[in-house]
């Protein structure tokens, strides 16, 4: 059987035909990208999908709530009990897209992890375009009073050029600095899991709730300390310490060695296939009196952004 499918409003490196739903449809179904799709699957960053009538499933990797005022099923990070929303937070994405599990959950011996914290020549870095995260912007600048952490992403860039293979440059570090954007419960995105996979040892903050699905031995996460300082002083201590450092590498990275349920990829796709074989059949929400409703929403929103951005222009030219 033939789907046509498309993708919009994703982030702009997303490709239509390698990512997880075209994966796991293309094993059921002959997928085509169509601009007249059957099922039109869309994220946070724009507004192209309103002009789709089609069944629409929604996916974000931000921190953002599913609407089904316009999405007749909803793919996020939270935790929820509505039937037509499943939790796949972007780390999960991110697993499942690079096939990350092998590595993840491979444990390093005692010289393998001292081969690894020993060929790390540099102490730390972090790669981020958000320069909206103030709890990771003041981090980093105090951090930075004892050692250089040096930024290769869009902003505070210090090291002269925006790094473009953000694994390989990681790499060479022994610590990452692996802050989310914002801190919510199961809000968990690439960064801490990029940091594991190429055995540094991440400095966390973000989600309330990591050590439900993280081993907290095995990463340095800013809640589990009474300060900021008191942080920067452990980080410091490992430096100097290999065999605290190694002790750290050779945890297992999910609690308990178990993996989360939301990599159970099995149920993902059990979610997912259901999603499609149940939105060809209803009507979608697009066209439904829950579409006025959505409208108001953005008007809202455009509305307040407005009014924000004339604000922060009225507070400029006073000053």
């Amino acid at each position: 059987m033939t789907l046509k499918i498309n993708f919009v409003d994703f982030w702009s490196y997303f490709d239509k035909k390698d990512n997880p739903f075209f994966k796991i449809l293309s094993q059921y179904y002959e997928v085509k990208i169509d601009n007249d799709p059957d099922i039109l699957f869309y994220s946070c960053y724009g507004w192209d999908y309103l002009q789709y009538k089609c069944p629409r499933i929604y996916y974000t990797a931000e921190n953002k709530a599913v609407d089904f005022t316009a999405a007749d099923f909803g793919i996020s990070f939270r935790f929820s009990k509505n039937r037509k929303h499943y939790r796949f937070p972007f780390y999960a994405y991110v697993i499942y897209q690079d096939n990350l599990l092998p590595v993840l959950t491979r444990k390093l011996s005692y010289n393998h992890a001292r081969e690894m914290w020993d060929r790390k020549d540099k102490f730390c870095c972090m790669v981020i375009s958000n320069s909206k995260a103030s709890k990771r912007n003041s981090f980093f600048e105090k951090l930075s009073l004892q050692r250089k952490v040096d930024s290769g992403g869009g902003y505070l860039n210090n090291i002269g050029f925006s790094i473009r293979d953000k694994i390989n440059f990681i790499a060479d570090y022994k610590f990452v600095l692996s802050f989310e954007n914002e801190s919510f419960r199961g809000y968990v995105t690439e960064k801490l899991i990029h940091s594991l996979q190429v055995n540094s040892i991440p400095i966390y903050w973000g989600d309330p709730s990591i050590n439900e699905e993280f081993n907290s031995k095995r990463f340095l996460n800013l809640a589990d300390f009474e300060s900021e300082e008191d942080l920067i002083n452990k980080i410091l201590n490992i430096l100097s310490d290999e065999q605290e450092a190694i002790k750290i590498l050779t945890e297992p990275v999910f609690k308990n060695e178990e993996l989360p349920k939301a990599l159970n990829f099995k149920n993902f796709e059990l979610f997912l296939l259901n999603a499609v074989r149940e939105s060809l059949k209803i009507k979608p929400v697009a066209i439904t009196y829950k579409r006025h409703l959505h409208k108001l929403k953005i008007l809202t929103v455009k509305f307040k952004k407005k009014v924000f951005f004339l604000k922060k222009k009225l507070r400029i030219n006073g000053s």
